[in-house]
C-alpha cells in the first residue's frame, strides 16, 4: 500500500511538473518567478509527508533527479547540452541553498523533536518508543 501511494505520488508530481514545464517554455517568466514557481509549488509538494517517512536511496535518487530536472526545465537547458548541475543551479540562483533532500531531512528532524517532547501517553511518542519484545524467526510465517 505504501509503496502504490509512494507510486501515485510521483506520477502526479511528474504530471505537474509537465503542466509546469509548458508553461515556463511558452510563456516569458522570469528566473524569479522560476525559483518563486519551484520553492512554492514543486518543493512542497515534493516534502509533503517527508516527516515520517523512510526513504529508501531510490527514492532519494528520484526526489534529487525530479528536482535537477525541474530546474534545468527552468533554465531552458537539455540533457544534450551537457551542462552540469552546479551550472544550471547557479544559473537559477540555488547553488549555496540546501536541496530537497537536505529539506527533508531538516523536516525529520523537527518531527522528532516533536515527539520527543510530547507527553509519555500520547500515541505518537509510545509508538517510536516502542521495542518489541522478541525477535521473529527465520523463515517465512507458517499460515495458521
Amino acid at each position: 500500500m505504501k509503496t502504490l501511494n509512494i507510486t501515485i505520488f510521483y506520477i502526479l508530481l511528474y504530471v505537474l511538473v509537465i503542466i509546469l514545464y509548458y508553461i515556463i517554455l511558452y510563456y516569458i517568466i522570469t528566473k524569479n518567478r522560476k525559483l518563486y514557481i519551484y520553492q512554492t509549488i514543486i518543493q512542497s509538494i515534493l516534502v509533503y509527508g517527508a516527516e515520517v517517512w523512510q526513504i529508501p536511496t531510490r527514492e532519494i535518487n528520484k526526489t534529487l533527479s525530479t528536482e535537477m530536472d525541474v530546474l534545468r526545465r527552468s533554465a531552458r537547458k537539455s540533457r544534450t547540452e551537457r551542462i552540469k548541475n552546479e551550472h544550471i543551479k547557479e544559473t537559477m540562483g540555488v547553488k549555496g541553498k540546501p536541496n530537497i533532500i537536505d529539506i527533508i531531512e531538516q523536516k525529520r528532524l523537527q518531527w522528532y523533536g516533536h515527539v520527543k517532547r510530547m507527553p509519555e501517553e500520547r500515541m505518537p511518542k509510545l509508538i517510536m518508543d516502542w521495542i518489541p519484545r522478541e525477535r521473529r524467526k527465520r523463515g517465512r510465517p507458517r499460515k495458521t
